[in-house]
């Protein structure tokens, strides 16, 4: 059984705006061009959005999403970040 190790990165992420209606815009400082995981979650931590590749323009479309609290989660290779954000 290969148990793979995940670590709090060593990069950080910003969004904006937030709160927002339609889109979020991901501000980070990543130190590799190895492509990124993200996932959105709800405030119950079901996975509502999965997406493996990497952000066009960084930006990522909530306009689908129900008004509420949700937390961006950000992986590259074995570190990983997370941020709430706030969907009017």
């Amino acid at each position: 059984v290969n148990i793979e190790e995940i670590i709090t990165a060593d990069w950080e992420i910003n969004l904006y705006p937030n709160p927002s209606t339609d889109f979020i815009n991901v501000n980070a400082t990543f130190k590799s061009n190895e492509p990124i995981i993200f996932t959105i979650l709800n405030s119950e931590g079901k996975i509502i959005l999965y997406h493996n590749e990497i952000l066009k323009d960084n930006l990522i479309n909530i306009e689908k999403l129900k008004r509420g609290k949700y937390f961006l989660i950000v992986r590259q290779n074995n570190q990983i970040q997370s941020k709430e954000f706030i969907k009017l």
